[in-house]
């Protein structure tokens, strides 16, 4: 009957509107209107992808944040070291002016600042390794011709060792050339010349009859401004610069028409290195490389022949840390140790100031120059963690930022209006109300109707 159609349609649409309601309810609780993906399936598997992306950033911040506070941890304990080199080079001065039983207690102290040294960074934990243990090591290289080997770091953790193959093509020279001026001087007259070198310029005139040494001593008196030295060889004076590289210059200038021979400009060269295949960089015969992520430096022997080849093998060390914001690590060689510190005097290291290392009788001038190195070291072990530390301050900031983004477009896709989801809700609910009200009168009628057609008894 149309009564009983009508009551159909009536509770049809109260469950629909039941539902609406339930889903509203949701939203309010939840702040998400995407609490079904049947609400908005495109919306919903977008959100899901931006969610998912927003975790793994979390994890990359939280990795950043770790390497930062272990790069604060070594720099820190670096600067005791500083603190403490500074302690022992005032004792050393102490030690030098003092005798007897004076000196034997200072020397004392020294040794405790050493062993205190190697003590707090044997215990300071850094990513599972004491700080004592965070040097590279290296092999001497197969053909004698590399000095002061340093790698920096590794895109890889070293492990059982990594190779470095040296190509030297050619080492760098020196700005040379050779002059003739005592024949010059004994055409007659004074000679007088402009000499610029790589630290700056003077004038110099020598006097007529002048020997090949005259000249010589006349330019090696200024060698500290010019950067120029002169030696005597047989009738000639050759002049070269103090050091290797296409930085270095003689310009030679004839100021008084003397007929100088050997008047022009020279330059030096830089070597040409390639490291594990790839071009390197070289100032004279010091050479800094980025071979694949492999970074370091080394200086090449003044004499090496051309195209010579070499090899080493780094073995041991280092300390691997996240270096940007996508997941990538680098491995770092640093050390503060003092079988390490001031090795790169050429005297000695730390450990030799201690009673029997074999400094601690030597000369003053020695000491001082293992712990002006030691001091320069512990600096460059420094700059390269705040290198470090620099470029995870920019990962960190990067996804810190892209998170802030990311978590606007999940917002933006999941996030409920609130005012008109609560005014949904609310005409949801007045709507139940009304059709509950209707659906009642329904079943009245139909008890009416029901009456009516019933037999009269």
């Amino acid at each position: 009957m149309a009564i009983q159609g009508v009551s159909n349609l009536l509770l049809t649409s109260l469950a629909q509107t039941q539902r609406s309601s339930t889903l509203f309810a949701e939203q309010l609780a939840t702040g998400n209107r995407l609490v079904r993906p049947s609400i908005d399936p495109s919306a919903f598997v977008a959100s899901e992808r931006v969610l998912s992306e927003l975790s793994g950033l979390g994890a990359v911040t939280s990795s950043i944040q770790r390497g930062r506070s272990l790069l604060s941890l070594a720099d820190a304990g670096l600067s005791d070291v500083s603190d403490q080199l500074n302690d022992i080079r005032r004792l050393t001065i102490q030690s030098f002016n003092a005798v007897g039983s004076d000196r034997d207690a200072i020397q004392g102290a020294i040794n405790n600042t050493i062993g205190q040294i190697d003590r707090n960074l044997s215990t300071t934990r850094f990513a599972g390794q004491p700080l004592s243990a965070a040097a590279f090591r290296s092999t001497n290289d197969s053909a004698g011709v590399i000095d002061g080997f340093d790698l920096e770091r590794s895109p890889n953790p070293v492990g059982s060792g990594i190779d470095i193959d040296v190509e030297i093509r050619s080492a760098g020279s020196q700005a040379q050339t050779t002059i003739s001026a005592a024949a010059a001087s004994a055409a007659g007259g004074d000679v007088e010349f402009e000499l610029r070198g790589a630290s700056g310029q003077v004038d110099i005139r020598v006097a007529q009859g002048a020997t090949e040494a005259d000249f010589a001593a006349a330019i090696n008196s200024q060698s500290e401004r010019t950067g120029i030295e002169a030696v005597v060889n047989g009738a000639d004076v050759e002049l070269r610069s103090v050091a290797a590289g296409s930085n270095q210059v003689i310009e030679l200038s004839d100021l008084n028409a003397s007929g100088i021979a050997g008047a022009g400009t020279f330059r030096g060269s830089d070597a040409d290195v390639s490291v594990n295949g790839v071009q390197a960089q070289a100032q004279g015969n010091s050479v800094r490389f980025d071979a694949n992520g492999l970074v370091g430096s080394f200086d090449i022997d003044t004499s090496t022949a051309a195209n010579t080849s070499t090899s080493l093998q780094v073995v041991g060390g280092g300390i691997t840390l996240p270096i940007d914001g996508s997941g990538r690590t680098a491995t770092f060689g640093f050390s503060a140790f003092s079988g390490d510190l001031g090795r790169s005097s050429g005297v000695g290291t730390l450990s030799s100031l201690r009673t029997g290392g074999g400094l601690d009788r030597g000369s003053l001038g020695d000491r001082l120059s293992v712990l002006d190195a030691a001091r320069d070291e512990v600096i460059s072990n420094r700059v390269r963690l705040g290198v470090a530390e620099g470029g995870l301050a920019r990962a960190q900031s990067f996804t810190e930022s892209l998170s802030g983004e990311l978590a606007k477009a999940s917002a933006d896709l999941r996030g409920a209006d609130f005012a008109s989801t609560a005014v949904n809700f609310q005409q949801a609910n007045f709507q139940r109300q009304l059709q509950v009200s209707l659906i009642r009168q329904s079943n009245l009628s139909q008890a009416g109707v029901l009456r009516l057609l019933s037999p009269l008894s």
